[in-house]
Formats: structure tokens, sequence, C-alpha cells
């Protein structure tokens, strides 16, 4: 498909997704999440699909931009009728840059559905994976094994990570933070003996600690036999001091940061020194800033866990992308034809656009209860 389409119509929906089992951190646990599910129809039949998610159900004890009550189908619907729909109708989706990077709602899961669903629209306009229609540096990238343990029993953490391995994994991540040093200790070395020594083993501490608590932490890991590949968001992304006294006083790689939410704020911690790599989001747009900024600093560029896997896109379109997070959750059945992994690599969907199309059951057997019928609006192209 390569003339030029115009935004006729949409369609929205309010998803509850299962997780397929207890995920989470010394933060929070949850087996489910809300989603998001926006389609914006064009005059020439082609679709594009867009997704965003928040988490309302389970135990949350710190604040983070995805954490908040999900909205009804109706105040979605509201919000995109008045923050989005001008600046959509009857355009190109190519003529959309200025608005996606104008328009921020009081609905952020709503704006990453529609900043998404605009990019596969563009990449089905000119027949192309996405991936490729962003760069195509490759068609594939290195995947690691994230079980989201925190929450579950020793048995159940170690099963997960030799499942990892045996697909081909050949790093893992494991869930830190406990207040007590023996418990991460302990669930470190059980992985760690369980995968064997050619695996990678790192960790994310997901904002537990402060500056002084993270360089006793690496110590006593490192005092334990755990030598760790680098260690995830040990501290809040908004406490700057604590970045910059950081800096230089660990020996193993600082990575972040998931709860930092903008370019901006990434930036802010790459200027302290002490990441050694960032945390890219399920935002294209955002993307595409945070590239701009490691490529600056001279560091790697780590993508997080995303809704069906999105992020293999611009993990596999961008150069200087180390790793792509797999924590094989339930969402992956839901779209018709999940992104695949092989050997330990994720395999970038082949079909134009991002190629996540949700299943028709999966959209009749997740609508939440006020959602029973998706919002729903075409306008004429005369």
């Amino acid at each position: 498909m390569s003339a030029t389409l115009r935004i006729t119509g949409y369609e929205l929906d309010r998803l509850e997704v299962p997780t397929g089992r207890v995920i989470g951190d010394s933060n929070c646990a949850y087996d489910g999440l809300d989603v998001v599910v926006v389609r914006l129809k064009s005059d020439q039949g082609a679709i594009g699909w867009g997704y965003g998610e928040c988490m309302s159900k389970g135990r949350f004890s710190k604040p983070a931009w995805w954490v908040k009550p999900g909205a009804s189908l109706d105040e979605l619907g509201t919000c995109f009728e008045k923050d989005w729909w001008p600046h959509l109708q009857h355009r190109n989706p190519f003529e959309t840059r200025l608005a996606r990077l104008r328009v921020t709602s009081d609905q952020s899961w709503l704006d990453l559905a529609v900043r998404m669903a605009l990019w596969d629209l563009m990449a089905k306009q000119v027949g192309l994976p996405l991936h490729k229609m962003l760069g195509g540096h490759t068609d594939h990238v290195k995947a690691y094994g994230s079980i989201l343990d925190f929450n579950l029993d020793e048995d159940q953490a170690v099963e997960l990570a030799q499942r990892f391995v045996q697909r081909g994994f050949k790093a893992i991540k494991v869930k830190v933070g406990s207040p007590e040093v023996a418990r991460d200790i302990q669930r470190l070395l059980a992985v760690k003996k369980a995968v064997g020594g050619d695996i990678e083993l790192t960790a994310d501490a997901n904002v537990a600690w402060d500056a002084p608590t993270t360089i006793q932490r690496m110590k006593a890991y490192k005092q334990a036999g755990i030598r760790l590949g680098y260690i995830e968001d040990p501290i809040p992304h908004d406490d700057i001091d604590a970045f910059a006294a950081l800096a230089g006083h660990v020996d193993v790689e600082v990575i972040g940061h998931d709860y930092a939410s903008t370019a901006l704020e990434i930036a802010a911690l790459l200027q302290t020194g002490a990441l050694q790599g960032v945390r890219c989001g399920c935002d294209v747009d955002t993307i595409l800033d945070v590239t701009a900024l490691a490529q600056q600093f001279g560091v790697r560029m780590f993508f997080g866990n995303s809704l069906f896997e999105m992020n293999v896109h611009a993990a596999c379109a961008l150069s200087g992308v180390d790793r792509l997070e797999f924590s094989d959750l339930a969402w992956n059945k839901l779209v018709k034809e999940p992104v695949r992994f092989k050997d330990g690599f994720a395999l970038a969907p082949t079909l134009p656009g991002h190629g996540l199309e949700l299943r028709d059951e999966a959209l009749a057997d997740y609508r939440q209860p006020d959602a029973s019928e998706p919002c729903e609006q075409n306008v004429s192209t005369e």
C-alpha cells in the first residue's frame, strides 16, 4: 500500500489482560493489567492498532507512572475526542508528527496507544514492517529471560530460570530489593546454581535503595560469590544527587531507568555519569529521543518488557542496542501472530506495520464490564 491514506474513523476498547502468573518486585505484585486498544481506520481499509497499559489491581507500595486507576471506556472516549481526534481526522499519519509531540492528555496510556497506532498505519502505508521503516538495523536482537520472581518461592523462580535457559537464553535477570540482604543473596545463588556459570546473571532492584545501600549490596553480593552483569534501577529516578553520589563507587554497571517516562528525565540521569546503559520504553517517539541521548553519552540501550513484545521493532531498527527483555507472559496468546523467540533472540515480525493485531476472541473475552461494546466513530471522506 503506497498511496496516501487518510484517517477516517476509530474504535476504542478497554480490556483486562492476564499476565499468566503473579509478577512484580519488592514494591508490587499483580496478575493482570488494564489495556486500552485504539484502532485507527483509514479510507483505504488499512487499520492502525495501538495499545497502552496501566496497572490498577494488585499490591503497589511505591508510585510509578504506569500505576493508576484505569479510566472507564466513556472517559477514554471523551479524552480521545477532545485531545486527539481533532489532530487525526482526515489526516495522513505521516502528517501527525507535530501532534504526537504536542498532545499529552490526562490519560498517558491512551496517548501511548494512539502513537503506536499511528506508527502501525505509517508502516502499513509504505508496505514495510515497522522495524524496517525505522531503519532496519537487523531482523533479530539478543533477548534475556526476566523472571519477575520477587513474589515467587525459590522453586518457582528456579524453574522459570531453567526454562529460559533451555530455550537458549544466555542471560537471566533476578528481582532483588529485599530489606534483608540475605534474602537477595539466597535467591541469586539459587538461580546461579540452577542455570550454571555460563549464564550471565543480572539484577533489578526497582528503586529499593539509596546510594549507600546500593554500594553495600554490590559488595555483599560480590563477597557471596555473585558477579552481576549489571544492576538495574537501584535508586529512584528523581534522586539525581543519589545517582551522582553512586557514580564511580560500584564496580557493577548501572542501568536505568524504568520509572523515568520522558527523555528529559533520562538526560538528567545520564548527566550524573552513573549510568552505563539506558532503558527504553514503548513510545517510539520517546525511544528515538532516548536513542539520540544514548549516542550522545556513549552508552548502550536496553529495551524493557512491552505489551505483546512491541519493543522488538525499535530494538531491531536501532544501533547500539544491547538486549531486549522477555518474561514469557500470557499476553502473547492474545495476538494473531506473536513475536517469536529462537536461541535466545527475538525475531522481528515480517508483516507490514507492527504485525501485532489482536485475535477477535481476545477482544471479546477480555473486554471489561463497562466496555461491552467498543467506542466507535467513522467520518465521511467526502
